[in-house]
């Protein structure tokens, strides 16, 4: 029914467990302020692995976190979000002049954006905020590999929010 996996994280001190869960129902309700609607998860045997004084259950009423993670989506395009402006992107063409091109994006998540379409694989793509962006501006692009591997940590689940 639901297409990720399910991790039980319980963090205390030096005391940590996980357990793995699955997504039981989602909530009846949506929570009209932030629009975002509840998931009921379960995790099937939660005293099988308790070790006393080591390893605790997990108990009903517990504060945890909750990992969903989805499958992979090969053959995206991702983005760090602060490269697009108002659903456009600054590209550089071949002949290294600016250009602003609209484009259809999937999802959004902290960090990045995962684009449906508007962006072709090899094309170089502008990072940086400059003014003023003017269409047809000769410019010198610049790997910006630490943006790069950022948005890899990011887009792999990695990055510390997920």
């Amino acid at each position: 029914m639901f297409d990720f996996t399910v991790t039980v994280r319980f963090r205390s001190g030096d005391f940590s467990a996980e357990w793995e869960g699955r997504v039981a129902r989602l909530r009846e309700q949506l929570d009209p302020r932030t629009r975002m609607i509840g998931l009921v998860v379960a995790v099937d045997n939660p005293y099988e692995k308790a070790i006393p004084g080591k390893r605790p259950p997990l108990v009903q009423g517990m504060y945890c976190e909750v990992e969903l993670r989805g499958a992979v989506r090969p053959k995206r395009v991702i983005l760090p979000r602060s490269a697009l402006h108002d659903g456009h992107l600054y590209l550089v063409g071949s002949d290294r002049r600016l250009r602003r091109r609209k484009v259809e994006i999937e999802f959004l998540q902290s960090q990045f954006a995962c684009l449906h379409s508007g962006v072709e694989g090899g094309e170089t793509l502008v990072v940086s905020d400059f003014a003023p962006a003017i269409e047809g501006l000769l410019v010198e692009p610049v790997t910006d590999d630490a943006v790069l591997r950022r948005l890899i940590v990011e887009a792999r689940g990695e990055g510390s929010v997920k």
